[in-house]
């Protein structure tokens, strides 16, 4: 996975795959995304973050998410939170993760072309707060 930019420098991008899990029901009829510093995460913009979604396969509440991430020179070091956006909100109605400091990750240089995995630990209880939920 490398692409050539204006001027003919190689860039390396890494599949990351983003995993997490919720209590069954705490989205409601929101959507998770992943949102944080990095293009590919909308820059901490909800609406243009990385929609995660359930995965379905006998694991409730299970979410998974992938994207390429590229890294220009070195290693990638990306702080992240997860986000529910609630349907027609745009980002304006979403939820954030509150009672933890931001994730982060670290996407190596050298891991070009492979396939990264984030499993994150679940939010802490209260956090995300259940769908209907003060």
């Amino acid at each position: 996975m490398h692409a050539l930019r204006g001027g003919g420098d190689a860039v390396a991008a890494t599949q990351v795959r983003f995993e997490v899990k919720l209590e069954p029901g705490q989205i409601g009829g929101g959507k998770l995304v992943a949102v944080g510093g990095h293009p590919s995460l909308g820059n901490w913009q909800p609406a243009a973050g990385l929609a995660l979604a359930p995965v379905g396969d006998g694991e409730p509440g299970l979410f998974r998410g992938d994207v390429d991430i590229e890294c220009k020179s070195g290693n990638a070091k990306i702080e992240y939170k997860y986000v529910i956006v609630q349907p027609g909100s745009a980002g304006g109605q979403s939820t954030w993760e509150t009672r933890i400091d931001n994730r982060d990750i670290t996407v190596p240089r050298e891991a070009a072309g492979m396939l990264l995995h984030v499993s994150s630990p679940p939010p802490p209880p209260g956090d995300l707060p259940l769908a209907g939920s003060p």
